[in-house]
């Protein structure tokens, strides 16, 4: 035995303690379900697995931090969701790509009509004009066609978040643990 650690596994947890100590990590103050994994079973076994580590400078310069454990979603992790200070949203929404669009049979449509309109200007100018419509166009294009397919998706995703609020509450649950399953399997949630 060496230094209170009896097998190899505690060994090695023994030392990953001491590092943490060595370093002067600490958990960063946690809020809301903080069992970060489950085995996704009908006897459902749950634990914290996942932590946010910080130092005191980290401290000192972000003193309100806090980590938030949301709902797992598709997997069987929570996400980390790690809050310096209340933001407040600046400016437009950010433009998103997504891959999907280049699998429907109009996006290179728009995307070349759009890129294929005369524009006048110096080169850089001609490049801005250019990207920023072909992004109001695809942003158009966005909602007109996939627009129902996300919101759906963001209903399956509201869900399922629901559901698994209240098997925080209550995780060994026979029947919530069976209705996420077939939320899950239902909505095609499920990690490929």
């Amino acid at each position: 035995m060496q230094g209170g650690c009896a097998n190899s596994h505690a060994r090695r947890l023994c030392k990953f303690n001491s590092c943490i100590q060595s370093c002067s990590l600490q958990d960063l103050k946690a809020i809301g379900y903080t069992l970060s994994w489950n085995n996704r079973q009908d006897s459902r076994i749950m634990y914290r697995l996942d932590r946010i580590l910080v130092n005191n400078q980290f401290i000192n310069a972000y003193p309100h931090s806090i980590v938030n454990y949301p709902t797992p979603g598709i997997s069987d992790h929570s996400p980390l969701q790690v809050t310096y200070d209340p933001v407040v949203p600046t400016g437009p929404k950010p433009f998103k790509y997504f891959e999907m669009w280049e699998s429907h049979p109009t996006f290179k449509d728009i995307v070349e009509t759009t890129w294929s309109t005369k524009v006048i200007g110096s080169p850089l100018l001609c490049l801005v004009k250019k990207i920023s419509a072909t992004k109001q166009a695809l942003k158009w294009w966005n909602k007109k066609i996939f627009g129902p397919v996300q919101h759906l998706l963001q209903q399956s995703r509201d869900e399922l978040s629901d559901l698994q609020s209240r098997l925080q509450a209550n995780p060994h649950d026979p029947s919530l643990i069976s209705l996420e399953k077939s939320t899950r399997e239902q909505h095609g949630l499920n990690l490929v």
